[in-house]
């Protein structure tokens, strides 16, 4: 509804004289990109892609098929060098970006300090006003997909002064990008397995939610900041920072 609004809005300032190209709607306009200094031609991102985005070169990086590219992150998840991420995702931008802020507020006191990874089609109105939630100890990061939710993040986070990792994605039927999502759900089997390996698989949580059940997001913060704050202070913090598991 709101892409044809944009549409014919279009036509509007067409008619007043505006060129054609003055005004365009964009689906999916988050990519994926390529940095080829590090790819080393692996192709897991071909093989992993639902989409079918990405094509094999011979001798060379492979090619991203932009219009086929949903930027569901996918790919970026299995590159084991980085090489291949989600324009806006990129995967050092947001580690530098949870750690400082856990240094920040570990340093005022804050606790229990919560991290957030929210998909950007689950919950409108919490992705809206980030700051509000950075006041309850909160920090809210948005993810393209559930596909895109790197495990290494939330071992790194706990290792860097988060005593709790939250994952609010959506439910499988308001999924926006529907194939694939066996990845995401194995993905998510592996982190919990490894998760209870080290004594940590209560600090996370993986909830489905979507925007029109109003409340229903905070409600479940809430109630995950309570059981945090009920465990005991990790007994180790460490500086040491993955880039893969």
């Amino acid at each position: 509804m709101n892409t044809r609004r944009m549409v014919l809005g279009g036509k509007v300032l067409e008619q007043l004289g505006l060129r054609k190209d003055a005004f365009k709607v964009i689906k999916y306009s988050r990519k994926a990109i390529y940095d080829t200094s590090k790819c080393v031609g692996c192709d897991k991102c071909v093989f992993i892609c639902p989409y079918e985005a990405i094509e094999a070169q011979q001798l060379a990086t492979p090619k991203i098929l932009v219009d086929k590219c949903k930027g569901c992150g996918a790919c970026a998840l299995v590159c084991p060098y980085n090489a291949i991420e989600v324009k806006g995702f990129e995967f050092d931008n947001v580690l530098k970006r949870y750690i400082e802020v856990a240094k920040q507020l570990k340093k005022q006191g804050v606790s229990p300090l919560i991290l957030v990874f929210v998909c950007q089609w689950s919950e409108f109105p919490a992705l809206d006003n980030p700051e509000n939630l950075l006041n309850k100890k909160v920090l809210m990061l948005e993810v393209p997909c559930a596909k895109a939710l790197d495990p290494v993040h939330v071992f790194n986070a706990l290792q860097n002064g988060f005593d709790g990792v939250l994952a609010a994605v959506c439910s499988p039927e308001d999924c926006k990008l529907q194939e694939g999502k066996g990845t995401a759900e194995r993905n998510v089997s592996v982190l919990k397995n490894s998760l209870k390996e080290m004594g940590l698989l209560e600090r996370f949580e993986l909830l489905t939610v979507n925007p029109r059940c109003v409340g229903e997001f905070d409600q479940k913060l809430a109630e995950f900041e309570t059981k945090i704050a009920s465990l005991p202070p990790l007994k180790t913090m460490t500086a040491e920072v993955r880039t893969n598991v």
